[in-house]
């Protein structure tokens, strides 16, 4: 990751008192893709406040405040990414691909193997996330939307463990 990405932006979990914040900057970030489907996409319309408590939701901050969010679902086999939202005057700067390394370095001090993910099956997403490392492992439908099932395998602290023993 570029120093000069670290320094215009940081990365730390998201507190209790940023849920107003995340959902502002999810929602934000998100509309463009509510007009291309058709409908909301489902992250819009979750309650974050549990995920934040338990320290699964990474913050982009800039100048201290936050202009993303990466939502993350532990799974037994992998990190599920549920959301990632960059404000829209943001997006483009880097600050989405530094939240997806977050999350893999997350990944990896779990001990999961991957991060996972479903996306719509439209351009801009699927590019984003194959530019960032994410391979497409299947597809299908929801409630008649497309989507596109990705994941991008992680070196785990164990597997370094191992590797150096």
């Amino acid at each position: 990751m570029s120093s000069d990405l670290q320094r215009l932006f940081t990365v730390e979990f998201a507190r209790p008192r940023d849920g107003l914040e995340a959902e502002r900057v999810l929602r934000a970030g998100l509309a463009p893709f509510e007009t291309r489907l058709g409908s909301r996409p489902p992250p819009m319309d979750r309650d974050y406040r549990q995920l934040i408590e338990d320290r699964f939701v990474l913050k982009l901050s800039e100048a201290g405040c936050g202009v993303g969010f990466a939502m993350l679902l532990p799974q037994r086999d992998a990190l599920y990414i549920d959301a990632v939202a960059v404000a829209p005057a943001r997006q483009g700067c880097g600050g989405g691909r530094l939240l997806i390394a977050s999350a893999a370095k997350l990944a990896s001090q779990l001990c999961l193997p991957s991060l996972q993910l479903h996306t719509p099956a439209i351009a801009g997403p699927v590019g984003f996330y194959r530019a960032v490392g994410f391979n497409v492992v299947g597809d299908g439908h929801v409630n008649s939307r497309g989507f596109i099932r990705m994941e991008k395998s992680i070196e785990t602290a164990l597997d370094r463990l191992l590797r150096c023993a």
